[in-house]
């Protein structure tokens, strides 16, 4: 059903980074994901007990919200409980939450007066297509500008929670997702090159896909793709770079939750409201996106790779195996296999996390056979 490792490398490309929240050994036995292994968190600000380099000045003087912690100065036990590493892996199915596949999903819970961010450092791409596919668990509880603690609202009452692209001091980023200080009820977006723009899509209660797509740079609009749900929302602008020609200013973070940066108030984003977020998925691919050979056409040998990565539809967000748990004889976390995340993405042209018919009308889309350039925009 998939390819094999060396052969599916060179025809996905590279997937740099992939997070389903599922556990991992040992984690099962001491509570379950542990966020250090792949997430960095942000310090506090204020006086919780942690002086890190946002507070004693190790950081670059133009780096807003210091995105470089160092994870070793951090107690995990104690102070630093108040600030994003609450950001946690919350065992949905089990604690009453919203599963979206297997048992967990990243949970940014409710809280104030602090604010809820993990990131994500990557080798950002310079010829390929990058691509960010989140699902994100809109709560929707709060739609209107006010304090459902009572009158008068508080000036930092606020409901945040997205994704976004960025580097470390935000010379660039693409943000989509929930910002209240734009809109309680609609969907916002921004980048570095346009600023905040509400989208016309409503915020509804449930599980919703979140894009962000960052195509090679050309000036034009539509190098930035930003889609809810499957459908195209905005099409924006990169920021062309110091280099001559140019060539785009790159982005090596990937956030989840807010960001205090790039809104309004600058020191508090407070989640008053739960986000869950699951299957995250960042690739580098060819454009069309079903070339998955690189040579520019869509043919029978992509066909062949698409092919070996086919599970039919297996609604995998929902699926829940009767033999998930942690095996302890053989020390191994079982799961079920159906869709190979790590080697397929590139085939999953809807982003659902599986290969199926859906994902072959797509395919059919951007055909072009042998050695006829196919259409860059297709197959999204």
């Amino acid at each position: 059903m998939t390819l094999g490792t060396t052969e599916v490398r060179a025809e996905t490309l590279t997937l740099p980074f992939y997070e389903n929240f599922e556990p991992t050994p040992p984690a099962p036995s001491s509570g379950g994901w542990d966020w250090s292994k792949e997430w960095h968190a942000f310090n506090t600000m204020g006086d919780r007990g942690y002086l890190g380099p946002c507070m004693t000045g190790t950081i670059p003087p133009d780096e807003p919200r210091c995105p470089w912690d160092d994870l070793a100065l951090k107690d995990v036990s104690s102070t630093y409980r108040w600030g994003p590493l609450k950001f946690e892996s919350w065992p949905d199915k089990d604690n009453g939450g919203h599963v979206f596949s297997g048992q967990r999903s990243g949970r940014q819970p409710t809280w104030d007066p602090n604010w809820g961010a993990i990131y994500h450092v990557f080798e950002p791409p310079t010829s390929r297509t990058l691509r960010l596919k989140v699902q994100v668990w809109d709560e929707a509880g709060i739609l209107c500008d006010c304090d459902p603690w009572g009158s008068p609202s508080r000036p930092n009452f606020d409901v945040h929670g997205g994704i976004e692209l960025t580097n470390g001091i935000r010379s660039e980023y693409y943000f989509i997702g929930v910002n209240s200080h734009q809109s309680w009820d609609h969907y916002s977006l921004a980048t570095k090159s346009e600023g905040w723009i509400v989208t016309p899509v409503p915020r509804t209660r449930g599980w919703h896909k979140l894009e962000i797509v960052v195509h090679p740079y050309s000036g034009a609009a539509g190098d930035v793709e930003f889609w809810i749900d499957g459908v195209l929302i905005h099409q924006g602008y990169r920021r062309p770079g110091d280099a001559l020609p140019p060539t785009g200013v790159h982005v090596n973070h990937l956030r989840l939750g807010g960001d205090p940066a790039i809104v309004e108030e600058s020191s508090l984003t407070n989640t008053m409201e739960e986000f869950w977020y699951d299957e995250v998925a960042l690739t580098n691919t060819n454009n069309p996106a079903a070339d998955f050979n690189g040579d520019g056409a869509v043919d029978m040998i992509d066909f062949a790779a698409f092919q070996k990565c086919w599970t039919g539809p297996g609604n995998p967000f929902y699926a829940v195996p009767t033999s998930a748990g942690w095996d302890n004889e053989n020390k191994v976390w079982l799961e079920p296999i159906l869709f190979d995340a790590a080697k397929c993405q590139a085939m999953d042209l809807d982003g659902d996390q599986d290969v199926d018919a859906a994902d072959f009308d797509l395919f059919l889309q951007c055909a072009s056979g042998p050695m006829i350039p196919a259409d860059k925009m297709c197959g999204h």
